[in-house]
C-alpha cells in the first residue's frame, strides 16, 4: 500500500451517470464502469481466490475479445463449454486501486492483487460482455476503516503486463454508502423505489414509441429511467433530455454508449447486455441500507407493457402489484404479443403502434423461460440477461429458486408486446389464434389526461 499527499481528480463532482465513456486497455479489453461490491458470499463464490477475508472486489465492466469458437473447440471441445466460467488473467493484465482521502492523501492498492474474467454475455461474437473482477489485497473491514464515513474517492485501473510506462487510465468506482446501517424492514414496511433499464437506443425514429413508454411507466409508478444513447435523432434527445431537465416528477439518465469496436456487428446486440448489466449495478449504488426504501429494477424494451390483469387492475400500479407477491428477487412477466400486422400497421419497423389502438393479441401465452421480462432487487443479483436473471448473489439451487425467483400468474400481470412479428423466428405467429384483449386501455381509463401530458413534453 503505497500512501503519499495527492489532488483530488477534477471531475469528482462531476454526474457520474453522464461521464462513463469506454476506456481501451487493449486491442482485447474495453472497460465501461466499475463498482466495489462488498456483499457477503460474493468473494466466497470464487474458487480463484483463498483467503477471501483478506480482498475486497471491484467488479469491472466491460467487453472482452473472444477467439472464433470454430479456434477454441480446435484446441479443446471441452473448452468452449467452459467459457464463461471465471478465470484468471493477472499473468495478461494487472489492475489496482486508487483511493482520493478526504484530507488530500492518495493511497494506492496494487500489491498481490488478483484479477480474473467472467463472461456474461449470452451471445457470444468477436467481443462478449464480460466482468473483469479485481480482487484488491485489503478485506472490506479494512476498506471501510480506510475510507471512513469521509467523501473519499475511488478509482480502479488496469495495465498489460508486458508494456512498460502505461498510463494509469483511471476508472471512477461507484459505490454504496459504506458507513450505514444494513438493517432493513420487511417489503411490506418499506417504501417501494421503481426504476427502469432499457437496452441502449439505436434507431429510434419516431417519438410515440418512446414517450408512450415513458407515459405509461410513469403512471404505473416508475420514478427513474435508464437510457443508453447509441443512435438516435435529434428530435429523440431532445425529447429526452427535456425528460431529464423537469427532474420534479421524472428522473432521467441519459449515458453515452460509445461502442469501442470498429465493427457493431462484432456485438450482440449493440453490447446490450453490458448496459444492462451496467445499470443494475447503478441502480444497487443508489439504495441507501440506512432507510426503509426498497429498490427494484424493471427490466423491459421500449415495446414491452407490463399490465395488472382482471381484478387487479382496478387502480392498480406497478407498486401495488410489487407489494402483492411478498417478498421476491426475481419477478417474471409472462409475454403475449400485440403484432403491429394485427393492428392495421404494415409491419415495418417504423410504423406508428399506439398501445391505446391496438387491442388485438395472440391468444397463446408464452412461458416464463421464452420472451418474459423481469424485476429484481438489485442487491441479489450479480448478473442478469436479456430476460431473466443469469445469476444470484446466493447459490442457484431448487429450493432458493422455489422461493425467490417467482413468476406472476396470467391472472395478476401480463406483458404485452407491441412489435411486428413477421420477422420472428417463430414463424407461425401470425398464424396464431388471437383475441381482443383492452384491459391496457380499461386500466389507463381515467388517468388519459396524465398519459397525454408526459407524451407531449416539448
Amino acid at each position: 500500500m503505497q500512501t503519499h499527499s495527492g489532488i483530488r481528480s477534477s471531475d469528482d463532482d462531476e454526474s457520474d451517470e453522464t461521464n462513463n465513456m469506454w476506456i481501451r486497455i487493449s486491442d482485447s479489453i474495453h472497460i465501461y464502469s466499475a463498482y466495489l461490491d462488498m456483499r457477503p458470499f460474493i468473494i466466497n463464490k470464487s474458487r480463484l481466490v483463498s483467503n477471501s477475508s483478506q480482498y475486497t472486489l471491484i467488479r469491472i465492466i466491460g467487453l472482452l475479445k473472444v477467439p472464433p469458437k470454430r479456434q477454441i473447440i480446435k484446441e479443446d471441445p471441452f473448452k468452449w463449454l467452459r467459457i464463461k466460467d471465471e478465470a484468471e488473467v493477472s499473468n495478461q493484465y494487472t489492475c489496482k486501486l486508487v483511493i482520493y482521502l478526504q484530507n488530500g492523501e492518495k493511497v494506492t492498492l496494487s500489491e498481490e492483487n488478483i484479477l480474473t474474467r467472467s463472461i456474461f454475455e449470452e451471445g457470444i461474437k468477436v467481443f462478449a460482455g464480460t466482468f473483469f473482477n479485481c480482487y484488491v489485497k485489503l478485506g472490506n473491514e479494512e476498506i471501510k476503516r480506510l475510507i471512513g464515513s469521509s467523501n473519499s474517492s475511488l478509482y480502479v485501473s488496469m495495465a498489460p503486463v508486458n508494456v512498460s510506462g502505461y498510463p494509469d487510465k483511471l476508472l471512477r468506482v461507484r459505490m454504496k454508502n459504506i458507513s450505514s446501517s444494513s438493517d432493513k424492514k420487511k417489503l411490506s414496511d418499506n417504501k417501494i423505489k421503481l426504476s427502469v433499464c432499457i437496452r441502449p437506443l439505436f434507431g429510434v425514429d419516431t417519438l410515440n414509441r418512446l414517450s408512450q413508454f415513458v407515459s405509461y411507466y410513469r403512471l404505473m409508478g416508475v420514478e427513474r429511467f435508464n437510457f443508453y444513447e447509441l443512435s438516435i435523432s435529434p428530435e429523440v434527445r431532445k425529447y429526452l433530455l427535456r425528460l431529464k431537465l423537469t427532474g420534479t416528477t421524472i428522473n432521467v439518465s441519459l449515458r453515452k454508449w460509445n461502442l469501442p469496436t470498429g465493427n457493431t456487428s462484432e456485438l450482440w446486440d449493440f453490447g446490450s447486455l453490458a448496459a444492462l448489466n451496467d445499470c443494475l449495478y447503478s441502480e444497487w449504488v443508489k439504495e441507501e441500507s440506512n432507510d426503509n426504501d426498497e429498490v427494484v429494477v424493471l427490466f423491459v424494451d421500449i415495446d414491452e407493457f407490463i399490465v395488472p390483469q382482471g381484478k387487479n387492475k382496478d387502480g392498480m400500479d406497478l407498486i401495488k402489484l410489487i407489494g402483492s407477491v411478498g417478498d421476491f428477487h426475481e419477478l417474471k412477466a409472462r409475454n403475449v404479443f400485440f403484432c403491429k400486422e394485427f393492428c392495421g400497421g404494415n409491419g415495418s419497423s417504423s410504423s406508428s403502434h399506439d398501445i391505446t389502438r391496438c387491442f388485438i393479441r395472440t391468444k397463446r401465452i408464452w412461458s416464463a423461460q421464452d420472451r418474459s421480462k423481469f424485476l429484481v432487487k438489485p442487491g441479489n443479483v450479480v448478473s442478469v440477461g436479456h430476460h431473466s436473471v443469469t445469476e444470484f448473489v446466493q447459490r442457484r439451487d431448487p429450493l432458493y429458486l422455489a422461493k425467490y425467483s417467482k413468476v406472476m400468474s396470467k391472472d395478476l400481470a401480463l406483458m404485452n408486446h407491441y412489435r411486428e412479428c413477421r420477422s420472428l423466428g417463430e414463424s407461425k405467429t401470425l398464424e396464431r389464434k388471437c383475441v381482443k384483449d383492452t384491459t391496457l386501455l380499461e386500466l389507463l381509463q381515467g388517468k388519459m389526461k396524465q398519459f397525454s401530458r408526459v407524451k407531449i413534453v416539448k
